[in-house]
């Protein structure tokens, strides 16, 4: 039985007034972030990276002329992110996590992302040591790595906590679907690198916007437990009143961090260190 049909007519009631209750608080949240932040369309995609990202100029790629809203790290992670949420949402409501070969791979992943991470950082140190001399190249692969590690944890988890009738079974089951997801983030990485106009536009619009849509996600999880609905809900009806808290949890997050950046730097420059 699904949770509307167990719900009374009064709490059914009630979760009209919630849904349409958050469904404000969201148009008002979003309406406070652009007026707060900067007027223009890129302006506000940089914005949006400014919640996340450091922006440095040196560590970002631009398109015709204009910097990218995100570093050539975070760039790759939430575009690998968002185009792995996409292809695990879009394979069904799978809640296993990916069998053990594929979680070395994805463990492989990671710890790349961690080493060129700590790597890169180091070299901004006065008397830092490092392994290699990081680069853009290595920054937006080993984000790409991450956001695939990001995007299978999350979409098992989403559909394991969410549904119902959720499949004991990994929706990332194969080597074939893996390559899958990687060769679409490939050949967008190798249109940025190629520097292609439509690729370098497109990615950098989809990692700005990805910040809002992956958070949501994982606060939609969250607000799945707290309203103690995980593993009860059938339908995308009884998903919405997740999804609002998620959506507006996450946008809360972005004007918080952006204001207390903003705060402290007095500035929407990057942090060019």
């Amino acid at each position: 039985m699904n949770v509307a049909a167990v719900n009374s007519q009064p709490e059914a009631k009630r979760e009209r007034w919630m849904i349409g209750l958050l469904a404000v608080i969201l148009t008002a949240l979003v309406y406070a972030w652009f007026y707060f932040t900067p007027a223009g369309f890129w302006e506000k995609l940089n914005a949006l990276g400014y919640s996340v990202c450091h922006q440095m100029d040196a560590r970002s790629f631009y398109v015709e002329g204009i910097k990218f809203p995100l570093c050539a790290r975070c760039t790759g992670m939430y575009l690998g992110a968002l185009i792995g949420l996409a292809y695990h949402l879009g394979w069904g409501r799978k809640g296993a996590f990916p069998p053990l070969p594929i979680m070395y791979i994805l463990a492989f992943f990671a710890a790349a992302f961690g080493i060129d991470g700590i790597n890169s950082f180091t070299e901004l140190l006065p008397f830092g040591q490092h392994l290699y001399t990081t680069t853009n190249l290595t920054r937006l692969i080993s984000g790409a790595g991450m956001g695939v590690v990001v995007s299978a944890v999350a979409g098992a988890a989403f559909n394991q906590t969410v549904w119902a009738d959720a499949l004991d079974e990994p929706a990332l089951d194969s080597l074939k679907k893996l390559a899958s997801i990687l060769i679409v983030v490939v050949v967008l990485l190798f249109g940025i690198l190629g520097e292609y106009t439509p690729a370098l536009y497109f990615s950098a619009v989809a990692s700005a916007v990805a910040i809002f849509l992956v958070v949501s996600v994982l606060y939609t999880i969250i607000a799945v437990f707290l309203l103690k609905r995980d593993g009860k809900i059938h339908s995308a009806r009884e998903l919405l009143l997740p999804v609002l808290i998620g959506m507006s949890m996450a946008m809360i997050q972005i004007i918080v961090a952006t204001l207390v950046r903003f705060a402290l730097t007095h500035t929407w420059a990057p942090i060019n260190l």
